[in-house]
């Protein structure tokens, strides 16, 4: 037997469970239309030109001033953060970049005061000045082999 869709209050689509399912569906469909627009606005507006292009779909009827005034608003707000997101990013990593200069520069001065220091203390006792110069050669190759300095040079 086959259903008789007649419009008598009998169809699949009048019961309430069916209604309710719809209602679900319809509620996902939002939600990730809103995921969708929040992530990828760009993809959103190729969808929207489509649909104006087609005319053929029923949401044309359904849409007015308020939900184009609230997709560009959006949009808009996705482009602030974005810019915020990016201007953040390069601050961070520009101040990143001046702490490193000034802890190395720090590293290398306290380094030369101890060289300079060490060799007027010690500059007529060649037994311990010998030991101190090699030991800071040995430290300083060792730091600079660290850091990657042999296999950054062409050759090494």
């Amino acid at each position: 037997m086959t259903e008789d869709n007649t419009g008598d209050g009998d169809s699949s689509s009048d019961r309430p469970e069916d209604s309710k399912a719809v209602e679900g569906e319809l509620q996902e469909a939002a939600s990730a239309v809103k995921k969708i627009s929040e992530k990828q606005p760009e993809m959103m507006e190729e969808m929207f030109s489509v649909m104006m292009q087609s005319g053929g779909n029923s949401l044309h009827d359904k849409f007015n001033d308020e939900h184009i005034t609230s997709l560009v608003g959006l949009m808009q707000s996705h482009d602030e953060r974005e810019y915020d997101l990016h201007k953040t990013a390069r601050e961070n990593a520009y101040s990143g970049s001046v702490q490193r200069r000034v802890i190395y520069g720090g590293v290398i001065l306290l380094i030369f005061i101890f060289v300079m220091s060490s060799l007027y203390l010690f500059k007529d006792n060649t037994d311990v000045l010998v030991p101190i110069l090699s030991g800071l050669g040995g430290l300083g190759s060792g730091i600079l082999g660290g850091i990657g300095i042999g296999k950054s040079m062409p050759g090494g």
